[in-house]
């Protein structure tokens, strides 16, 4: 295996928050999935929480979620592609609309627990979501409504998993400034040096 080809394909593509989320946990993790592009299925928690986001935005009647429609306002899957520096980064924000400023991210758990206002307020995918929309509108983070939308969920007796309350949700709404979002800046960019000098040393298969 060719490490200098590996570096030059992952050197081209962007940077997302699934990427340092995925770093920070678990460096081996991020070597298998982003250098060496083995995909794993996803757990039967994640499997759920994409069937509940792909109804969600879609209207009262295709939702798994009916009550949180009316707070989904803008864009579904809203696409972004900005620059650090020289390094592109990507998002895909659950929902936004320019025009109002408003952010939805939606998440599901088993954990009761999972989610609260501290959690929120120091979540870094709405940091990076709120750096990009600078770097890309000029919209001042302060300017944004951002939300967090929190779906419980549950393991079903004979398998599988569900809402048992559809009607049962929780939202968190939280602020960034802008000094937050540029360190944040500084830190995806630290982290992009650590991630090279890492798949520089990490031991590949036939390497």
């Amino acid at each position: 295996m060719d490490r200098d080809k590996i570096l030059d394909t992952w050197m081209k593509r962007p940077l997302s928050w699934s990427q340092l989320s995925q770093f920070w946990y678990s460096k081996n993790q991020w070597v298998d999935t982003y250098l060496l592009n083995n995909r794993f299925p996803p757990n039967a928690g994640m499997d759920f929480g994409n069937v509940v986001g792909d109804t969600l935005g879609l209207g009262k009647k295709k939702s798994m979620v009916p009550k949180l429609e009316k707070y989904l306002t803008g864009e579904k899957e809203h696409e972004m592609h900005v620059k650090l520096n020289k390094k592109m980064l990507v998002g895909y924000a659950d929902h936004y609309c320019p025009e109002k400023k408003i952010l939805n991210e939606n998440k599901t758990s088993q954990r009761i627990d999972r989610w609260n206002q501290k959690a929120v307020d120091t979540h870094g995918q709405l940091t990076m979501y709120a750096l990009m929309i600078l770097l890309r509108d000029g919209t001042i983070p302060d300017q944004l409504e951002l939300w967090l939308n929190f779906i419980p969920v549950e393991n079903r007796e004979f398998g599988g998993m569900w809402i048992p309350d559809r009607d049962e949700f929780h939202r968190f709404q939280t602020t960034r400034t802008a000094k937050e979002c540029l360190a944040f800046g500084s830190l995806i960019e630290k982290t992009h040096k650590d991630m090279e000098q890492f798949a520089n040393i990490v031991k590949l298969p036939d390497c």
